[in-house]
């Protein structure tokens, strides 16, 4: 029960991250198309959607994450700090 109870959190922490949290400027950045649209686009600005991807991406994880985190911080489970910045790290790329 209490997996499918941490499970169920996440899953509402996902769909908060991702679409209330997200908004529009981080949804739209996230495309190369948005950047190129602009009058004041430069080749020098080529890449910085992916700069916006990963904060998106580390913002993401983090959150979806943060009752595990939390468990962790209570003793309730024991993952270990080292697993939990890997669980983030590689969820954020």
């Amino acid at each position: 029960m209490q997996v499918t109870i941490l499970f169920l959190i996440m899953l509402f922490l996902h769909c908060i991250m991702d679409y209330t949290l997200q908004g529009d400027f981080i949804a739209n950045a996230k495309q190369k198309q948005w950047w190129k649209k602009h009058d004041t686009y430069s080749e020098k600005y080529k890449h910085d959607y992916i700069i916006v991807l990963l904060v998106h991406g580390f913002m993401w994880s983090f959150g979806v994450h943060i009752p595990i985190i939390i468990l962790e911080i209570c003793n309730l489970a024991t993952i270990g700090e080292i697993n939990i910045c890997f669980l983030i790290i590689f969820n954020s790329i």
